[in-house]
Order: structure tokens, then C-alpha cells, then sequence
């Protein structure tokens, strides 16, 4: 088990943070040299399909807790290999195929090996509403998170951190993630450190118009060239 998913067992299934839920939690496999750069988003919806999927593998909650080390450890392989599916197959859901797209635009056309993906929030949870909730009540979780993604850059190191999400990109910025809060004069992004970190909506559906889609293409092309 990678140190990923290690800190991912101890927070949300030992420490019992999924009381209740059925399912278990995305869990990562681990990064490569091969992945340049770091994916953000807000967490893993539980759809329909998803949760047939999770079902046919019996990918849940309660059987996790009581199996052997040997099992728990297959079980997370298996939701590992399941997300892997979701993100590279000819299946991939839309979310990552705009994503996909996106790195193609900007000359990294091999998606699954140069870009690894992350979720903020590890509960699987259809309505991006429902989990504002929860991290606006529970007031120890966003730091938590936080400190788990702190993790997660530290065993990748990637070139470039891209967060395609309006509400992560809002915490993010206001709970002291960053470097500094403004923008680099030379590079128009953000920084974690020495690391650029681009701040954007999600790419699908009218959250980010053709416009702004062109000068972020254009200025993430920039920011590789001088950077990455």
C-alpha cells in the first residue's frame, strides 16, 4: 500500500470519517516520473454506473473494515484499477475526456501517463453541493485535506498543478494553499512554493466559455514553455 493511500485508510476508514457510508473511498495508485504534472478536483461523484460497478466488485465499506491485510490491499487495487477505467478506457467519462482533450491542446497528448489526477475530497458523493456542506461544518476537515494533498505533491513533484474546479480553486486560495494569493506578474498563474499552480473552472459544460478556454490554452502553453 503507497503512502497515498495509507493516509487515506487511517483518515477516512480508521479514524471512522465514512460512518454510514456504503462505499469505499477513491483510493490512488501510485505517481510515476512519467507524470508531469497534478490534476485537482473536488471529489469522486457517486453515479448510477459508478455505484453498479462498486457493487459488481463489492467494493464496500463494511466488508473492507473486517478483511484480512491481503484482502484490504486487493480491494484497493481494485478501486484503483476501476478509476483507471473511468479516466483511460474508450469508457472514460466525460469529465476526464475534457480533461484529456485539454492536455492534447497543449502538447501532452498521452493523458493517463503525464497527467496524475486527485481528488481534494475522497467521499464519494453525487452533489458537489453536499460536500460544500460538509467541509463548511466540519471545520477540521479542509485542513485535513489540505495536509493530504501537501502529501500528494510531495511524492509527485509535478511540474505544473492544474486545479479545474471553481470551488477548489476557491478554497484552495483562501485557506492559505498557496504561496501568495496573487498572481506572478511575469507568468499569470499562482504558486505552491516553486511549483506554478493554475486556478480555472471545469473545462465541460458552459463554465468555461470558448474564449476563456482559448487564453488559458494559450497562457498554460506559455507557462510550460518557461517552466515545465
Amino acid at each position: 500500500m503507497n503512502r497515498i493511500n495509507e493516509k487515506i485508510v487511517e483518515f477516512y476508514i480508521n479514524n471512522n470519517h465514512l460512518k454510514g457510508d456504503k462505499y469505499l473511498p477513491m483510493f490512488y495508485d501510485s505517481p510515476s516520473e512519467n507524470h508531469t504534472f497534478l490534476s485537482i478536483g473536488l471529489n469522486p461523484s457517486l453515479t448510477k454506473a459508478a455505484s453498479l460497478k462498486l457493487d459488481d466488485k463489492e467494493l464496500w465499506l463494511e466488508h473492507f473494515i473486517k478483511s484480512e491485510d491481503s484482502t484490504k490491499n486487493l480491494k484497493i487495487q481494485e478501486v484503483v484499477s476501476l478509476q483507471k477505467a473511468l479516466k483511460s478506457s474508450e469508457k472514460k467519462i466525460p469529465y476526464f475526456k475534457y480533461l484529456e482533450t485539454f492536455f492534447e491542446e497543449v502538447g501532452y497528448p498521452n493523458f493517463e501517463e503525464s497527467v496524475y489526477h486527485y481528488d481534494l475530497y475522497q467521499k464519494r458523493i453525487t452533489n458537489s453541493k453536499d460536500v460544500i456542506n460538509e467541509l463548511s461544518e466540519e471545520k477540521h476537515l479542509l485542513p485535513e485535506l489540505i495536509n493530504q494533498l501537501e502529501l500528494v505533491i510531495d511524492q509527485l513533484q509535478p511540474k505544473i498543478i492544474f486545479v479545474f474546479n471553481a470551488t477548489v480553486s476557491k478554497l484552495l486560495k483562501e485557506n492559505s494553499f498557496l504561496s501568495s494569493n496573487s498572481l506572478d506578474d511575469e507568468l499569470g498563474c499562482y504558486f505552491k512554493k516553486n511549483i506554478p499552480v493554475i486556478l480555472a473552472n471545469q473545462l465541460s459544460g458552459g463554465a468555461t466559455s470558448t474564449i476563456y478556454r482559448d487564453i488559458l490554452i494559450w497562457n498554460t502553453k506559455r507557462i510550460i514553455n518557461k517552466t515545465a
